[in-house]
């Protein structure tokens, strides 16, 4: 029933939603539509959400990056731990308000738009045996965590060469 009420909560939002009753369906619909956001309960039928986002956050595509915010049916502070350390962004449990899980996926959707425009601004190809770079692209605009996130998630390795003032340093090796 829970899901059933934020769904339409979502919808009344302007949200467009997609519903799985299980976790591995769930996650088989993440990996083909690609959402922007991620709901997703700790308790399912078959395995739990920790499950799931183990599995997004493991995913090769584009999919890892993706915000995903988790609930709990009951307070439990180790869950809350576990679920952000495997990489859920927000953590809701009860009492929670329709009003607030839609403040908490707006905010989701804009901090992944504001990663997804500071990323575009820095272009990424496949690596190539030629040592070529595989990403390159003026950094000025992009903060060095965020850098190192963005290569996180694209799963890249190696030197990560930097010239400021026409002055080249290796930055990570």
């Amino acid at each position: 029933w829970l899901t059933t009420l934020i769904s339409k909560f979502l919808d009344d939002a302007g949200y467009s939603t997609q519903v799985a009753t299980t976790a591995r369906i769930g996650f088989d619909q993440a990996v083909a539509s690609q959402p922007d956001c991620v709901l997703c309960d700790v308790v399912l039928p078959d395995i739990d959400g920790f499950w799931v986002i183990r599995r997004i956050r493991a995913d090769k595509s584009k999919l890892a990056g993706t915000p995903i915010l988790l609930l709990s049916q009951k307070e439990d502070h180790a869950a809350r731990l576990e679920g952000l350390a495997l990489g859920a962004d927000v953590f809701l449990t009860p009492p929670f308000r329709y009003d607030e899980v839609i403040a908490q996926m707006d905010a989701l959707l804009g901090m992944a738009l504001r990663l997804r425009a500071r990323r575009d601004s820095v272009h990424t190809d496949a690596p190539t045996s030629g040592g070529e770079a595989a990403v390159h692209g003026d950094l000025a605009q992009i903060s060095v965590p965020t850098f190192l996130t963005m290569l996180e998630m694209e799963r890249r390795t190696g030197k990560v060469r930097v010239q400021s003032r026409g002055k080249p340093a290796i930055l990570i090796e």
